[in-house]
């Protein structure tokens, strides 16, 4: 019998800000017993977060990003959403472990690089951006980004992955699927 994914991708991925180290981890017993993108998020926050009565912007903190089995899928109606969670600010000064639901193409574009989740721990010792193409992911400088807003700063990342392609035109794939 073929190994089962439930719509799932097969791996996490986890990485550390600090010392710019990542790994990934097969979701398989994660999603079998953690359903979606909550359970999963959950799950991973509280495996990786080592001291769970941390600040928000402290670097033990964790954050977790988590699609559901849905997400990139065909199925009619789907969820394009996903579930982030970590110590959140938003009660402070009693800040305290909580989630967000956000939609847009995280989840597919997450999964079509074949990843269920990613866990955010640590903190750079200057700023970075996470670029991930296939299964190779680098910690990209980000110190020209810094003071942007976020959609100068996008559209800044997008022309370097694309390679400084005009808006409109089109994209020159290389031979491999980027």
């Amino acid at each position: 019998m073929p190994d089962q994914t439930f719509g799932y991708a097969g791996k996490i991925l986890v990485l550390n800000l600090t010392d710019r180290s990542f790994e990934t981890v097969d979701s398989g017993p994660y999603v079998k017993e953690w359903i979606g993108g909550h359970g999963l998020a959950s799950k991973l926050f509280w495996d990786y977060c080592a001291d769970k009565g941390v600040g928000p912007f402290d670097p033990g903190n964790v954050t977790v990003v988590a699609s559901n089995p849905f997400s990139g899928t065909i199925v009619p109606s789907s969820s394009a959403r996903v579930e982030m969670t970590g110590i959140g600010p938003f009660a402070f000064p009693k800040e305290w472990y909580t989630r967000s639901s956000i939609g847009g193409r995280i989840a597919g574009m997450m999964k079509a690089a074949g990843y269920d989740a990613t866990v955010v721990m640590g903190k750079a010792d200057a700023p970075v951006w996470v670029n991930v193409v296939n299964d190779e992911v680098t910690f990209e400088d980000a110190s020209s980004l810094w003071g942007m807003d976020t959609w100068d700063a996008q559209e800044e990342v997008w022309a370097r992955v694309t390679h400084g392609t005009p808006d409109g035109e089109w994209f020159e794939f290389s031979s491999r699927r980027d």
